[in-house]
């Protein structure tokens, strides 16, 4: 599957526009995303390489096995 640059890049923008909380009430995810998972933003905005990732996804052999209904 091919994903159009104008795809990835919507992604970006979308992960650079998340609001983060300032503070959780609690410490677990019962309340959503963490403050914790910034570090996540620049190696999806920055690092990640959707391309090569594409590429090396193509590689693998796909499987269809028919499943009688």
């Amino acid at each position: 599957m091919d994903i159009a640059d104008e795809q990835i890049d919507d992604l970006r923008g979308r992960i650079l526009a998340t609001r983060w909380p300032s503070k959780e009430a609690r410490r677990n995810r019962s309340q959503g995303v963490s403050s914790r998972d910034q570090g996540a933003r620049p190696v999806l905005t920055e690092d990640y390489d959707f391309g090569r990732m594409q590429a090396r996804d193509h590689c693998v052999s796909q499987v269809h096995v028919e499943i009688d209904a």
